[in-house]
């Protein structure tokens, strides 16, 4: 991969076995990279902000955990990506991802976004069971 800001961060609320459904080398869990299993949410989102790394999480609750943390250093991450709960359910979802099947779009794009789009633009993906994910803005950026 070589270019560090493509990592993904997988939280301990997603299996550390889900690595292998990213690209080879992409993904890294918040346990290898040194926190416990029950570290604090805010910890899991400054260790990805400061690995420049799209935050995974199962954590229904993470967008506005990691707005209050952008709020509170007013800087930007650098995405976030929701999926349900259970491995299978996530393997297969992100399967209809990368294979065209479930589409992100974002209203200010008039194509489809990409991940590098999601990580650039600090984009927030909430993948459902069924439809197309929800991609927003994870902050107004009012500091910028």
């Amino acid at each position: 991969m070589g270019r560090r800001h493509n990592l993904y961060l997988l939280d301990s609320s997603i299996p550390g076995d889900l690595k292998e459904d990213f690209p080879r080398g992409a993904a890294t869990t918040s346990t290898e990279c040194g926190l416990k299993n029950d570290a604090d949410d805010m910890d899991v989102i400054g260790l990805a902000f400061e690995r420049k790394a799209l935050l995974v999480t199962a954590d229904r609750e993470s967008a506005h955990k990691c707005r209050t943390y952008q709020d509170r250093r007013q800087r930007c991450m650098f995405g976030l990506l929701i999926l349900p709960q259970g491995i299978e359910v996530q393997r297969r979802l992100l399967a209809e991802l990368s294979g065209g099947r479930k589409k992100l779009l974002h209203r200010q794009y008039d194509r489809q976004v990409n991940w590098m789009d999601v990580h650039d633009d600090n984009l927030a993906v909430v993948v459902h069971m069924n439809g197309n994910p929800a991609v927003t803005d994870l902050c107004n950026c009012p500091w910028e």
